[in-house]
């Protein structure tokens, strides 16, 4: 697939955030997409905590992303374009963690499942592990031109699994991707931060004495509170925190913070993201200051 290991920029470590400049300004318009979120996830309450935070952005909630950018096409050209699509999603599935480069032409039954889940949303993505850059400049090529500037953000909530290249060489999961468009990923959220040393230590020691049915539960009820799960309720509230880093990418191009307690603090274990997301709205003193030039309307004249 021509270009499918092309390096491309990643916020993956804690960094000092980029001060605000004079010029700076919230995106005019955000956009949040919605596709197939857990039960216990409610994207109009994400919506609604964003029009809370960001006053001087418009916040539309619109549905799952392939399908809403496919709408406007003609029947035929649709299929075709869906079709295209499943190709070049089945083509980006990692083969090898461990390998940077592992994609390799899809064959026709994965091409058949990558178009029942784009057209079919009860069809599940069953653990399958995607590029995350790869799968931004896909659907980032989507975007029409006119939604294309600073004066938008584009946001997609699924529970798409993905993950990037590391610096120890294999991939990771990950809760989100920033580019155009911002990536967030439900299961990311319960997979990628680590869970407590001793869940593991003990889920091995069951796997080892050969795991019976209901053990697992019973160990995840032993560390309930500890990590987020497929059916926490706390899943919104985490949602809001990763939403809100994102239209801050689209503002000053990070989206992180070096401060623990900060909700745009980078977490990479389940305590240090149930603390900044789950502690109340809590900010450093640089976010806070960024928040309200956000919603001072500093750069207004540009848009």
């Amino acid at each position: 697939m021509s270009g499918a290991c092309a390096k491309l920029p990643s916020f993956r470590s804690p960094v000092e955030p980029i001060m605000a400049s004079p010029g700076l300004s919230s995106p005019r318009k955000v956009f949040l997409y919605a596709d197939r979120l857990p039960e216990n996830a409610s994207a109009a309450q994400v919506a609604d905590r964003l029009r809370h935070h960001f006053r001087r952005s418009e916040i539309s909630l619109r549905g799952e992303f392939i399908l809403h950018h496919s709408a406007s096409l003609e029947a035929g050209e649709r299929d075709r374009s869906i079709l295209e699509l499943a190709e070049k999603l089945a083509a980006i599935r990692v083969r090898d963690p461990e390998k940077e480069c592992s994609f390799r032409e899809p064959v026709y039954g994965e091409i058949q499942y990558e178009k029942r889940r784009i057209t079919d949303s009860g069809v599940k993505a069953h653990g399958i592990l995607y590029d995350g850059f790869e799968l931004a400049r896909i659907l980032g090529r989507l975007i029409p031109r006119e939604e294309r500037s600073s004066r938008h953000a584009h946001i997609v909530m699924s529970n798409q699994l993905f993950g990037t290249w590391g610096d120890d060489r294999r991939y990771h999961y990950r809760v989100s991707v920033y580019s155009v468009p911002c990536l967030i990923s439900t299961t990311g959220i319960v997979e990628a931060p680590a869970r407590p040393r001793e869940y593991y230590l003990e889920k091995q020691s069951l796997a080892a004495a050969g795991l019976r049915d209901g053990s697992l539960e019973v160990l995840k009820r032993k560390y309930a509170g500890q990590f987020i799960d497929y059916d926490d309720e706390r899943m919104t509230e985490v949602l809001v925190g990763y939403a809100m880093q994102a239209i801050v990418y689209a503002a000053t191009g990070n989206p992180f913070c070096s401060e623990p307690n900060c909700r745009f603090f980078d977490a990479h274990h389940q305590k240090d993201l149930i603390r900044a997301q789950l502690g109340g709205d809590q900010f450093c003193q640089h976010h806070r200051d960024l928040l309200q030039r956000l919603n001072r309307g500093c750069g207004e004249e540009g848009r």
